[in-house]
């Protein structure tokens, strides 16, 4: 599991320090405050230098889709401050695989060419490089570039360093990367996002483990009727149907935004097994009376699968419902702006929590 957490130059910190992370971590925080940011690092640091990640955490915050004329300014707010001379850095310190660092910085060439993905193939074949072509987010029908500029990713870990680059071109985005065996995974579960499809791919995956009943059982705290749940394609599109007793399977996705929620958390998790699960907003349409089942799933399943967790919250029923139900290895993280517009974290243990808990004390 990771020990601690260092972010530079990224979002709204310019430098901030995350440490006694334990297998679940809770982050709150006022609005703006940098919850979010904290996962997307994690996100990234895990990922490697992967050049696609960056594109998928502005997916995660809903700017996936925009246009720019200027790539300098669709990257513009991944940097402090808008500032795309200093680096992002993001490191970590990991109990098995020692310190990680990732470095995220913009770059320039010269002139661009875009080879088809059939010859990219070719001619990387026996060089273990991966081109990636893929039509580009930034431009619509009839737009051109006025400044070809991209990323470049530096990962360094497990005793070598990795570099990966994502370059914009008129009509595509090209990314070049390194094979690499990173050790582990992570996974991002959003309020916002998320895909039907892939929940019943990774419920099938399970079942293929015989582990399948942790769902079903983890479900039974949100709709104590179920019976079972099913991976079945009747739609024409892979799905999860849900048997609560009707004459026919409902589709899960119908069945209120708890139901949905609840299995996401637990799939996402068997799917990362030694990895990172990432959970915004983990109280998101869930009732505050079973948040305290639903954190005793989280624990049960973090252990079985071997996963770290990382969720933020918003909600002080939230943090209570943790204390009663979590035990030792676990930290509630809060994010503070200072009066001279810096960041830090404070962590509270098991002992401060139950402080909190106890007086009521504003910790949100």
């Amino acid at each position: 599991m990771f020990r601690s957490l260092r972010l530079r130059n990224l979002r709204l910190f310019s430098d901030l320090e995350i440490g006694q992370l334990k297998r679940i971590n809770l982050l709150a925080g006022q609005n703006n405050s940098g919850k979010t940011t904290v996962l997307e690092a994690m996100f990234l640091l895990a990922g490697g230098r992967t050049p696609h990640l960056p594109l998928r955490i502005r997916e995660i915050r809903g700017t996936g889709q925009q246009r720019a004329t200027a790539p300098t300014t669709y990257w513009k707010p991944l940097f402090h401050e808008l500032n795309l001379r200093r680096s992002i850095e993001i490191s970590g310190k990991h109990s098995c695989l020692g310190e990680l660092a990732l470095t995220i910085s913009l770059e320039q060439q010269d002139t661009f060419s875009l080879p088809s993905a059939r010859r990219i193939e070719a001619l990387h074949a026996d060089q273990g490089v991966i081109d990636d072509v893929e039509p580009s987010p930034f431009l619509g029908p009839g737009e051109e570039l006025t400044d070809p500029w991209g990323l470049a990713l530096s990962w360094v870990g497990c005793g070598k360093t990795e570099l990966g680059h994502m370059h914009v071109m008129s009509r595509s985005y090209k990314t070049t990367t390194e094979e690499l065996d990173i050790p582990w995974q992570a996974v991002f579960v959003s309020p916002s996002i998320g895909s039907v499809e892939e929940d019943a791919v990774r419920l099938g995956q399970l079942r293929a483990r015989k582990q399948g009943d942790l769902l079903t059982e983890a479900l039974r705290i949100v709709e104590p009727r179920l019976e079972s749940v099913e991976d079945i394609s009747a739609s024409g599109t892979p799905m999860i149907w849900a048997d609560v007793g009707l004459r026919e399977l409902a589709p899960l996705s119908a069945m209120g935004e708890g139901m949905t929620r609840v299995a996401r958390i637990v799939l996402a998790m068997s799917s990362v097994r030694g990895g990172v699960v990432l959970v915004d907003e983990i109280e998101n349409g869930i009732h505050h009376s079973i948040m305290g089942k639903v954190w005793a799933v989280v624990a049960e399943a973090a252990q079985q699968f071997d996963v770290q967790v990382f969720a933020t919250t918003h909600s002080f029923e939230c943090l209570v419902a943790a204390h009663e139900a979590l035990t030792d290895d676990w930290r509630f993280h809060r994010l503070e702006r200072t009066e001279d517009g810096s960041s830090r974290c404070v962590t509270f243990d098991v002992a401060d929590v139950e402080t909190v808990v106890r007086h009521g004390l504003e910790v949100r």
